[in-house]
């Protein structure tokens, strides 16, 4: 082998081991959340199987009824959680610490002659 088709094997090599990692990297941030998902849909039962099912042997959206029904039936009222009065205002406060405590206080230099 020359040095030219070496230096492409390695390349190729590196290529495919950042591939394989950026897979289980990705396989570790989105089983959890796949898991929360399943866990959603399976009986109660299932649930607190053990040992554990891994894929629900039959799906039920009692848990999201449940949810969903509201206050007459048993439930959480939801749905009013999501209906806030006060959305799209700002801060409710008149002397202005709640932005001068959580506002980004940054150096930022655009240019040579312009700075924030």
């Amino acid at each position: 082998m020359d040095e030219n088709s070496s230096a492409r094997l390695k390349r190729r090599l590196l290529g495919v081991v950042h591939r394989i990692g950026l897979f289980l990297a990705m396989l570790t941030i989105c089983l959890p959340g796949l898991w929360i998902v399943l866990s959603s849909l399976r009986p109660t039962v299932e649930i607190m199987a053990k040992p554990p099912v891994w894929i629900p042997q039959e799906i039920s959206f009692d848990a999201y009824i449940a949810m969903f029904s509201g206050i007459g039936k048993g439930g959480i009222p939801v749905i009013e959680y999501f209906r806030n009065s006060l959305w799209g205002q700002g801060p409710q406060d008149d002397d202005g610490y709640f932005l001068q405590r959580y506002m980004f206080h940054g150096d930022a230099h655009f240019g040579e002659h312009f700075r924030m």
